[in-house]
């Protein structure tokens, strides 16, 4: 993997986390660990269940639980 490749996953990383904790915290609020938890995944497939949860979730609990982000 070049440097560049690294940076725009880097990138994709960040805006999938920003994306998750935006949504959730409109929808549902979040605690400091549950921000915590979000942006320490390092997982791009569970970032994007999640956000693919989060349209049918009626708690934040579904989406963080999925794919093991609580």
């Amino acid at each position: 993997m070049t440097l560049v490749d690294k940076w725009k996953m880097e990138g994709t990383l960040n805006d999938r986390r920003e994306m998750l904790v935006r949504l959730a915290s409109k929808k549902f609020g979040l605690t400091d660990e549950e921000r915590r938890l979000i942006e320490d995944c390092d997982d791009l497939e569970r970032l994007a269940l999640a956000i693919d949860e989060f349209v049918f979730a009626e708690t934040k609990k579904q989406v963080l639980a999925k794919r093991g982000l609580r």
